[in-house]
């Protein structure tokens, strides 16, 4: 995924349901993905914050731009998702 590749795999039988799929909003990711919800979020070097549908295929659902650096992997906790930046702590929440 450090490019911006997602592939899915059905847990049971390991066949692709999406492969090799570009996410183009993120770039340089180190980042573990989380899933919560019935959505699944990404964070990129470039400070991108991307929210896809928790399907087999790809769909963005929303795309948040920070200022900074990500390249730690997201936290849930109840409705609210924290990312650290390189210099800040964020909490995502919705009004």
């Amino acid at each position: 995924m450090r490019a911006g590749v997602l592939s899915c795999f059905d847990a049971k039988t390991g066949k692709p349901l999406m492969d090799a799929q570009r996410v183009e909003a993120l770039q340089g990711v180190y980042a573990s993905p989380i899933g919560a919800g019935g959505k699944v979020y990404l964070v990129g070097r470039n400070g991108a914050a991307v929210v896809l549908k928790n399907s087999g295929q790809l769909e963005v659902l929303a795309i948040n731009k920070l200022d900074e650096r990500i390249d730690a992997s997201p936290s849930a906790a109840g409705k609210e998702l924290y990312l650290r930046g390189s210099e800040s702590l964020y909490c995502l929440a919705e009004k």
